[in-house]
């Protein structure tokens, strides 16, 4: 069947999350004065802890409020501080993490063009996104997305998370068309690419890393069966 509508993941697809994030929290770190780690170890450990209490939130287990209190008071124990934190100290301090991390938000250079391209091929476009619903529009509008994006899906408004078929269900319902006839763009090969091949769609694994070394040419990707390209610009349906 000819693709109809063409679906992108958010973070580190359309929004460069990675970048925003290293800069964000190498910003924040350097305001917290003396600690006993070396940056790159606190940064490690920063990005694991939030992977750890993210997926724990996408599962159901905490509140997206609660995720953030955790990844923070694991982190503070872990430069030495033992000083107990209450909920507000705990959100003030958080609070001034998302700031710098707020500072450094931008879309990905290939993002803006590749929405409009698919607009003027008159195709549907939407985004399907894990995360709070807030925010991730508030990171479009940030961006300069949010008019060119279409609907933006996230998993704290559909009430699934990639790579539930619930949650691909939910999207073909709104935009009113068969599973077959939609195609996934991401950057996560199981959320994004398994997870829509699992519903019915057809899917596009995007990793920019290939693009140092294969000048973003088309390749297949057999680990998981699926085309993969190192940039939006690459792509084609």
């Amino acid at each position: 069947m000819p693709i109809r509508g063409v679906v992108f993941d958010l973070d580190d697809t359309l929004f460069d999350y990675a970048g925003a994030a290293r800069q964000g929290f190498r910003s924040w770190l350097a305001t917290l004065g003396p600690t006993p780690l070396h940056p790159d170890e606190s940064e490690t450990l920063w990005v694991a802890l939030e992977e750890r209490h993210y997926q724990r939130y996408l599962d159901g287990l905490i509140p997206y409020a609660e995720k953030r209190r955790a990844r923070l008071r694991e982190f503070w124990h872990a430069l030495g501080r033992q000083e107990p934190l209450s909920d507000p100290d705990v959100d003030e301090a958080f609070a001034d993490y998302l700031a710098a991390y707020t500072r450094a938000w931008r879309a990905h250079a290939d993002a803006l063009p590749t929405l409009k391209r698919v607009q003027r091929a008159g195709l549907a476009v939407a985004v399907l996104t894990n995360g709070d619903q807030r925010q991730q529009e508030a990171k479009l509008r940030a961006t300069g997305l949010i008019g060119a994006c279409g609907p933006v899906f996230a998993s704290s408004g559909i009430g699934a998370a990639k790579p539930s078929a619930t949650a691909y269900a939910a999207v073909s319902d709104a935009l009113g068309l068969p599973a077959d006839e939609l195609l996934m763009v991401g950057d996560n090969p199981v959320a994004d690419v398994e997870g829509a091949r699992a519903a019915g769609w057809k899917a596009v694994h995007l990793d920019r890393q290939l693009g140092r070394h294969l000048d973003g040419q088309l390749h297949r990707a057999g680990s998981i069966g699926t085309d993969t390209i190192a940039s939006l610009a690459d792509l084609a349906w």
